[in-house]
């Protein structure tokens, strides 16, 4: 089991997660946009709408991979 190193793994993972959807706004990857819930977004607010709200979700995950990575936690949690 790895102890002390689960806040850098998941920094790591919602950063990489938010680089691709970042990406995949950025560059409107036509197979990305088939994928079922980019289908979903892109029916409800069109490519254009599906793209920013994609571009947004991909700042907040790149954001909070690297408060995560590096160690930031709500005081409410505590550490």
């Amino acid at each position: 089991m790895i102890h002390g190193h689960e806040d850098q793994i998941v920094g790591v993972i919602a950063m990489l997660v938010g680089l691709v959807m970042g990406t995949a706004a950025l560059t409107n990857w036509s197979w990305y946009y088939t994928l079922p819930t980019s289908r979903f977004l892109e029916h409800r607010l069109g490519r254009h709408g599906a793209r920013l709200v994609h571009g947004i979700l991909a700042l907040g995950l790149v954001a909070l991979g690297i408060a995560t990575y590096a160690g930031w936690r709500l005081p409410l949690f505590g550490r």
